[in-house]
């Protein structure tokens, strides 16, 4: 083990109480943090591109970073190293944890283990030399360790530690991608933006940990400038927050809550963790070699059957980087962009509303909630700036609560003629949020039993040179999102 001295890094104190039981507990205290991990190595004489993860909060007693001993097999037999970082040693206990206030150290503590296996890779007498592609790293963390690597990117951007200015930082790490399961976004104060990355996150609709899918949350805060870059976020109905980690256990609460959790709704550990294999091995493929048939299924949304006449969904919202943003509804206007204007007839509601996740929490974006009849047309009409045969496809965000919904798009051009026209069966996104066994528990709970999840649509344009696109939608309400033209 190699020591870290975290004492200018973590507040001030070690912990919330019993500080002298857990420096007992674990024979130090936060000057000597160890710098423990366990990794899977491929076979053969080339480099690796890496995998690191770190878990989330548990009780400390209860090591969470054997919980993804799968995954490292998994990947390690496609190609991968994977890394999976102790930090148990900042988790919670009877004696309680730090609220939060540990995510930096979290961060920094991850990126100083990717410099140390850095320095290994570099050392010719370590069994390391020369095995891990230090030019092609992912990096994971699930709950609480999904915001940690989240901060840990921006933090390898940075010279200056920001809460302590006479630290500093040196890292520069070829990130890749980031991958979040399941994670907060709200323990650390700064809500950090990044920038040219590409980001997969996975919720399960069934979290009694998480409520709500925040991963979304730092979706919206990554700039994507050019189409290599992409993030996703994938819903699945039934996972929860701790079958993503084989050490945690069925259950997110511990006894005598999880008496009242609604487990017929829960997905077999098995089968999510299959599904998580799934999204994360087509992110890699997608990330580091550019696969076009990962890119389309990680753009998808599905019914998962899991057994004959059953099934789940699977919500996939997605942004390709680079694209021309027609309409996003994040200023005060409602009709018009730099880039488009809005028109409609016949819908008896249209409004700009911020949106909250169902514990009333902010999703930190807006959306357009319309409510229309089978007369109703929403048209976009492009601004004369933009050069639309340029562009392979309309992208744009969907929820909607109906198994029978249809959509009508037709492309118009600058003399008023149709010049394409498309259908598309819309995916029901509604999810019943039913965590626990009676629906006054769940709402008492969370507030309410569902959120407002989208799903992501690409229309190719086939070099269209239109002015005009025309939506005519069943009856029926819907939230409307991110309408972009993307290459």
């Amino acid at each position: 083990s190699y020591n870290l001295d975290a004492s200018k890094i973590l507040e001030s104190k070690w912990n919330q109480s019993k500080i002298e039981w857990r420096e007992r507990y674990w024979g130090f205290n936060k000057k000597n943090l160890p710098l423990n991990g366990r990794l899977w190595i491929p076979e053969g004489d080339q480099k690796f591109p890496i995998i690191s993860i770190i878990h989330g909060n548990h009780s400390m007693q209860e090591h969470s970073d054997d919980g993804y001993n799968y995954l490292g097999e998994y990947l390690s037999k496609h190609g991968f190293i994977f890394n999976s970082l102790d930090q148990n040693f900042l988790n919670g206990s009877w004696t309680g944890d730090f609220r939060g206030k540990e995510m930096t150290t979290r961060a920094w503590h991850f990126l100083e283990n990717l410099s140390y296996l850095k320095k290994l890779n570099n050392d010719s007498s370590s069994i390391l030399y020369n095995k891990i592609d230090f030019d092609n790293i992912i990096v994971m963390g699930h709950s609480r360790g999904g915001e940690a690597v989240n901060i840990a990117s921006k933090f390898n951007e940075l010279k200056t530690f920001p809460d302590n200015g006479n630290i500093e930082l040196d890292y520069n790490l070829n990130i890749k991608g980031i991958v979040t399961l399941a994670p907060t976004d709200y323990r650390y104060f700064r809500n950090y933006k990044l920038k040219n990355i590409n980001y997969l996150s996975i919720q399960g609709s069934m979290d009694s940990d998480e409520d709500s899918f925040f991963g979304i949350r730092q979706a919206n805060r990554i700039d994507n400038e050019s189409s290599s870059f992409s993030d996703f976020n994938i819903l699945v109905e039934g996972a929860n927050h701790s079958q993503f980690n084989t050490s945690w256990g069925q259950h997110d609460f511990g006894f005598p809550g999880k008496l009242l959790v609604n487990n017929s709704n829960i997905l077999p550990g098995w089968l999510q963790r299959k599904i998580l294999k799934k999204y994360v091995y087509n992110f890699l493929a997608y990330t580091l070699n550019g696969n076009p048939n990962s890119l389309e299924i990680l753009k998808k949304s599905e019914n998962y059957t899991i057994e004959e006449n059953v099934s789940k969904k699977i919500i996939s919202r997605s942004k390709i980087g680079g694209s021309s943003v027609l309409l996003d509804f994040e200023e005060d206007e409602l009709s018009y962009s730099k880039n488009s204007k809005l028109k409609f007839s016949d819908i008896s509601e249209i409004k700009l509303e911020p949106l909250k996740f169902r514990g009333g929490k902010n999703q930190q974006n807006s959306a357009l909630k319309i409510n229309v009849s089978d007369s109703s047309e929403f048209i976009i009409d492009i601004l004369d700036d933009i050069k639309v045969y340029y562009y392979n496809f309309l992208s744009f965000d969907v929820s909607n609560d109906q198994d029978t919904a249809k959509l009508e798009i037709s492309f118009i051009d600058k003399n008023s003629n149709v010049i394409g026209s498309k259908t598309l069966k819309l995916f029901n996104t509604n999810i019943d949020l039913n965590n626990l066994k009676f629906n006054y528990l769940t709402e008492e709970r969370f507030k309410k039993r569902n959120d407002i999840n989208f799903s992501t649509y690409y229309v190719d344009l086939e070099n269209k040179d239109f002015k005009s696109i025309v939506f005519k939608f069943n009856k029926g309400k819907y939230y409307l999102d991110n309408f972009s033209l993307n290459f």
